[in-house]
């Protein structure tokens, strides 16, 4: 304990004006220590102070004449710590922001998207309601609990596979004051009772195995590979188990909506329509890459 209790105190002794130009100086040394990106820097420096010390957009202008408390000091050299093991910095605060609201987060679930709020704005196009949906692989519930924000009128049904996420998500539900029904379930081999379905929206694994060469060490070392990979051999595995499952659960013209691979929406689309879907092209991300598809069931 001794070698620890010396770097910490060494780490305290570096911030002991208590100025937050002096912890942004030390944050900046210690992200570069780490070997984290200069782009990063900024937007997890602004996260560190509004999100876990509470301090306000002002204090960041004004970083000579911000004064940080003992206990302010003691939790940012927490989090630098924590992000300097490559840890993200959603899963060290325990909470992320999506589509407006503010939801619990933690290992057992994927860290959402930018790209998969694309995907929400892209469902709430439809101006549907009074509708039956299920999210299926809902990891932390973003995508279920959004649209039942967002269609108030909608029954909205949740499935995952892992009891850990349904966990995450049901407390989601409860603190966002949101009526949505979790099923334990793998939609490759169901065993749920479920109604017919108008809608069924899903954010499936489709990141082959190779691609894990392309991937930051934050993402393969905290967050789920269950959520995240499919064999290299089967690459449209996750959304043959989609088809399958939806046969008999949605109904005729009914909507399917997908987030997909951006090398392989050619395949996924030719898959849909081998199986009675009505698909156009993948419809494109903030970054210009094919993301989505809306498909009809025929």
């Amino acid at each position: 304990m001794a070698p620890k209790i010396r770097a910490y105190t060494f780490a305290h002794m570096q911030l002991k004006d208590n100025k937050l130009s002096t912890l942004r100086t030390f944050f900046e040394k210690s992200m570069g220590q780490a070997n984290i990106e200069k782009e990063e820097w900024r937007p997890l420096f602004r996260m560190l102070c509004l999100e876990a010390l509470g301090l306000q957009s002002r204090d960041l202008l004004l970083l000579d004449e911000t004064r940080l408390t003992e206990s302010e000091i003691l939790k940012a050299l927490h989090i630098i710590k924590e992000l300097k093991k490559q840890r993200p910095i959603q899963y060290i605060l325990g909470e992320c922001d999506f589509m407006g609201l503010r939801f619990l987060i933690n290992e057992s679930a994927l860290i959402p998207r930018p790209e998969t709020e694309e995907l929400i704005q892209y469902i709430l196009e439809e101006r549907a309601e009074d509708i039956t949906l299920l999210d299926v692989g809902t990891g932390s519930g973003c995508i279920a609990i959004s649209l039942a924000h967002g269609i108030p009128s909608a029954e909205v049904h949740a499935m995952d596979l892992s009891e850990e996420a349904l966990i995450l998500a049901k407390a989601n539900a409860e603190k966002l004051e949101c009526n949505v029904i979790f099923h334990q379930d793998n939609m490759h081999e169901p065993s749920a009772e479920y109604p017919q379905f108008d809608m069924i929206v899903c954010n499936p694994p489709y990141i082959t195995e190779k691609e894990k060469v392309f991937m930051e060490s934050r993402v393969l070392d905290h967050e789920p590979d269950l959520a995240l990979f499919i064999p290299d051999d089967r690459p449209l595995q996750s959304y043959e188990g989609l088809i399958s499952f939806s046969q008999s659960r949605l109904k005729k013209n009914g909507l399917l909506f997908l987030e997909i691979n951006e090398a392989l929406g050619k395949e996924t689309i030719e898959l849909l329509k081998s199986n009675g879907y009505e698909c156009n092209t993948p419809r494109k991300d903030i970054y210009g890459k094919d993301r989505f598809i809306r498909a009809v069931k025929g």
